[in-house]
């Protein structure tokens, strides 16, 4: 079910038939979202107005395997270069995949009009430090994914950013990547980390981080959020390394932002917008990536968590935004997703 935020009534869209159970891990405006019509596989891009339907990746060949053996992957979070099938403008496709083993990894693939019958077979890649003969992988966590300014940038769990520019080869794409360090200060005196979040702006990049309270001991899981900081990357130019800044109350005052993995936006004249107030507004992701959850075959027994969907105001009136869509109990086919018309 799609919600307004606005007004709290249901949007009547439809996905296809056979994804109606789909997973939803990322969405595009105008209207695309990405699915997986059977949770670990059956990965499309739909949109729901024009009912337009574009197959993407199930396998993927790792780069720098001998064999090119094409290997079953399940993406969590992807984002695009560019509107699909627009005239003239090439498209890529990004996404954080898991199933390999290990830390996730990243795919890449063109979107083309034969996508509409034919599922093309992404490129892999390790995350890769250094250069040349000294160049290595590293197994960096991969929590969210956005494109900006020529480059895909997926950011680790460690809040570093890692910069992809997509070159077409002969046969296949390659990514030219960087590894950029981050500085930032502490956590909150005694929260914890639940989320993070990766925003393109203007100026640049900007990360939304969730904090909770560590969970009581006789608690099987962390409660709800108790805090969002936005923070803004400062890419210091010639360095591989960006400084994490804390925004403070005053240069935040009229943003909007939306917080999910793959479908984060930050707009910054939020007029129009059914005279929402300024803040953040996050969605209970906390099972997007839940392999066990995902391969779970008997609907029954999946629990994607709804409950904490929720916002904050700006300090210093840091009021909790509350709506129709809160506490919404367990869903059997996929964590929320942010969808722009």
């Amino acid at each position: 079910m799609f919600v307004c935020i606005g007004c709290g009534g249901p949007h009547h869209l439809r996905v296809p038939e056979e994804f109606a159970a789909g997973r939803f891990f990322g969405s595009y405006p105008p209207g695309w979202v990405f699915l997986a019509g059977a949770q670990a596989s059956n990965h499309a891009l739909i949109n729901l107005y024009t009912r337009t339907r574009l197959l993407i990746p199930d396998f993927l060949t790792m780069t720098g395997d001998a064999t090119r053996q094409p290997r079953q992957m399940v993406m969590v979070a992807a984002a695009l270069s560019a509107e699909p099938l627009a005239p003239g403008k090439a498209c890529f496709g990004a996404a954080i995949v898991h199933g390999l083993g290990g830390a996730p990894v990243f795919a890449l693939w063109a979107l083309v009009r034969a996508a509409r019958h034919e599922r093309p077979v992404a490129h892999g890649f390790h995350v890769t430090v250094g250069e040349g003969a000294g160049a290595g992988h590293q197994q960096l966590f991969l929590e969210d994914v956005a494109y900006h300014r020529g480059a895909f940038y997926f950011l680790t769990s460690q809040e570093q950013l890692v910069a992809v520019h997509v070159v077409e080869g002969s046969g296949r794409l390659l990514a030219r990547q960087q590894l950029i360090e981050h500085r930032r200060p502490a956590n909150p005196q005694g929260l914890l980390v639940s989320g993070r979040y990766l925003l393109a702006s203007r100026g640049g990049w900007a990360m939304v981080v969730r904090y909770h309270w560590p969970p009581l001991p006789d608690d099987r899981e962390p409660g709800p959020a108790r805090r969002l900081t936005m923070y803004r990357g400062d890419i210091h130019d010639g360095e591989a390394f960006t400084t994490w800044t804390e925004l403070h109350p005053e240069s935040l005052q009229g943003l909007l932002v939306f917080a999910a993995r793959g479908c984060s936006r930050l707009i910054e004249d939020p007029s129009g917008l059914h005279n929402l107030p300024a803040g953040v507004r996050y969605l209970d992701d906390r099972d997007a990536g839940d392999m066990d959850m995902i391969y779970q075959e008997n609907p029954n027994l999946r629990k994607y968590r709804c409950s904490d969907t929720c916002g904050f105001g700006w300090p210093p009136a840091a009021i909790h935004f509350y709506a129709t869509w809160v506490n919404y109990p367990p869903s059997s086919y996929s964590s929320p997703i942010w969808f722009f018309p």
